[in-house]
């Protein structure tokens, strides 16, 4: 049984898409739901990063934009979820936010590149599905 499903969401359509399944499922079973969106800039760890208030100010309120999105959707379904807005490496924070919020599962939309894609392209939900003892349910 379902009690607190964790949500990470990046505003593809892929994310889109999942949010019909965490709906019926969140309703079905009377569960909450923590909604997660990550942002991360990489370059600030460079050598070479030169701070640019205006392009993280855009990365954070492109982020609330998503966030935003995806919850008018779930409250049309009648689900109220926690909205998260974190920093940090995505794969790792996902982790690190289901542990901290006791969710007893996870629900992402990927874009299923197969196992030579996801392996080139560093995966989230491949990160996900190897490093969480929690099931995964991936939504193409």
């Amino acid at each position: 049984m379902l009690k607190k499903i964790l949500f990470p969401v990046d505003g593809s359509e892929y994310s889109k898409r999942a949010i019909n399944t965490v709906s019926e499922l969140a309703n079905k079973f009377n569960a909450e739901v923590i909604l997660l969106h990550c942002h991360y800039i990489p370059v600030q760890y460079s050598p070479y990063y030169v701070p640019n208030l205006e392009l993280e100010k855009d990365i954070l309120d492109m982020g609330k934009n998503i966030l935003k999105d995806a919850n008018e959707e779930l409250e049309k379904a009648g689900i109220h979820p926690v909205n998260l807005l974190k920093e940090g490496n995505t794969g790792p924070m996902i982790i690190k936010i289901a542990e901290e919020e006791n969710c007893d599962s996870i629900i992402m939309g990927f874009r299923g590149l197969g196992a030579i894609g996801s392996m080139l392209s560093g995966s989230v939900s491949n990160y996900v599905i190897h490093h969480t003892k929690l099931p995964v349910m991936l939504i193409h």
